[in-house]
């Protein structure tokens, strides 16, 4: 996880989504899982959030492809808990599904206050781990632990799988460090700040041998 710049609602939403939502919230103060569902008022600016976040989820750093319909408009503090922020923009984030159901209710770190250098990832195993800024912050720590245990970031099936097919694909140049960069901005940072970049020193750490030419 790295941090995430908030970015403003877009131009119509206070109609298309808070007006309607805070009628619906002044008669039904405490709704139902299905009242919710019927009044999912968010959903109309998915694709607005989805362009605004540059289609990264903001927990796992990957990029939410478009036609797999796996983008869901995260509410950061749950609207269970806090209907009052059901229908604001400041509290949605862009999430992929799998680590949006993940989360539910719990409270992890956010994003928009994350300061940078809290998470990191070790090489080669490629694991999201305490980052530098842990060292001096035990609490910082704790937290970053609970995130990682909570959304799983370590899944080897999922998660890991996802930054080692990236890893793979550049170290047969397949992509560029710029194509990568645009798909999980955290794992090109990563790779700069361990000095990582060069197709050489990546491909020793990650013990990958590119095959031989017939």
């Amino acid at each position: 996880m790295i941090p995430v710049s908030p970015h403003p609602p877009p131009a119509n939403f206070d109609t298309r989504v808070t007006q309607p939502g805070m009628d619906f919230l002044a008669t039904t103060p405490t709704p139902t899982d299905k009242e919710w569902k019927n009044r999912a008022y968010w959903t109309r600016v998915l694709d607005d959030l989805y362009q605004a976040y540059g289609r990264i989820c903001a927990y796992s750093c990957q990029r939410i492809e478009c036609t797999t319909g796996d983008r869901n408009v995260e509410h950061f503090k749950p609207k269970k808990m806090h209907p009052q922020l059901a229908y604001d923009w400041s509290n949605y984030r862009l999430v992929c599904s799998r680590l949006n159901s993940r989360k539910g209710t719990k409270t992890i770190l956010d994003p928009f206050t994350l300061a940078a250098g809290s998470f990191a990832i070790r090489f080669p195993s490629l694991e999201v781990v305490p980052g530098p800024l842990c060292n001096a912050d035990a609490t910082l720590k704790t937290q970053v632990d609970f995130t990682c245990n909570t959304l799983k970031l370590n899944d080897e099936t999922t998660c890991i799988r996802s930054r080692l097919e990236l890893i793979q694909a550049y170290c047969r140049c397949d992509i560029t460090f710029a194509h990568l960069a645009g798909e999980n901005p955290f794992l090109a940072g990563e790779m700069q700040r361990q000095n990582l970049v060069k197709l050489e020193v990546i491909r020793r750490v990650m013990s990958y041998s590119p095959p031989t030419p017939p």
